[in-house]
């Protein structure tokens, strides 16, 4: 992970718009897979107002790794401080065309693991189903006001896997109480420590190898199944 030398303002900014972003649908077809995916503008589209909303926003540099297209993604905050990562595609054609594919595909798959998003179907059933989860949460939290929402339980569980904390060394940081028991403040506060951890994993991502038919690429960003 790359970051600023100090997180304390960016994060919770980050955790209130983790709880604020709408769906993001997938609204593209893919014809090698006859699937369906969110595209770059969707994406794009569906996170920018809530990150302006809470100070935030999203910078790609392009980068090259032996050759290879790569981006390095940051998350700002109007405080100035930031945290992002970077990754790369082991590309088999070098051509303007076929790389500007590659980064397409790189910078809708960025923004949404630095994000911590997934993608959704676009279907009746996922928006009744999302609209009951939303009221249920929202009474929760109504009547638990110093309790941590189900969207924070979840961002903080994937916050910890992503730094490979588990058993003993995961509960350290709840200094004796039950997750279950932890308030607003103290699971904020716990996730602001692990954030500063290195990830498990390098921060450069090695992705297998692009196909080599490149009408795939043209057709959508790179043939390789949609797993959000």
């Amino acid at each position: 992970m790359i970051k600023s030398d100090s997180i304390d303002k960016i994060m919770p900014a980050l955790m209130k718009a983790q709880k604020e972003f709408p769906p993001v649908i997938k609204s593209a077809t893919n014809p090698f897979f006859k699937s369906k995916y969110a595209d770059l503008n969707t994406v794009i589209n569906a996170v920018t107002p809530t990150l302006e909303a809470n100070g935030l926003t999203i910078i790609q540099i392009v980068s090259s790794e032996d050759g290879n297209p790569g981006l390095e993604t940051y998350i700002f905050h109007e405080s100035l401080q930031y945290i992002g990562g970077s990754a790369c595609i082991d590309t088999p054609k070098k051509d303007g065309q076929s790389v500007g594919s590659y980064l397409s595909y790189l910078r809708r798959y960025s923004i949404l693991a630095n994000l911590g998003l997934a993608t959704e179907d676009d279907d009746c059933e996922s928006t009744m189903d999302r609209k009951h989860k939303d009221a249920k949460e929202a009474e929760f939290s109504a009547a638990n006001p110093d309790e941590p929402d189900a969207q924070m339980r979840r961002t903080f569980w994937a916050l910890a896997k992503k730094k490979g904390l588990e058993g003993g060394e995961l509960t350290e940081y709840f200094a004796g109480k039950a997750f279950a028991s932890l308030t607003i403040k103290e699971l904020g506060g716990i996730m602001t420590r692990i954030s500063v951890l290195p990830d498990k994993s390098k921060a450069t991502i090695k992705i297998a190898q692009a196909p080599k038919d490149t009408s795939i690429i043209e057709q959508q960003d790179l043939g390789i199944e949609e797993p959000f």
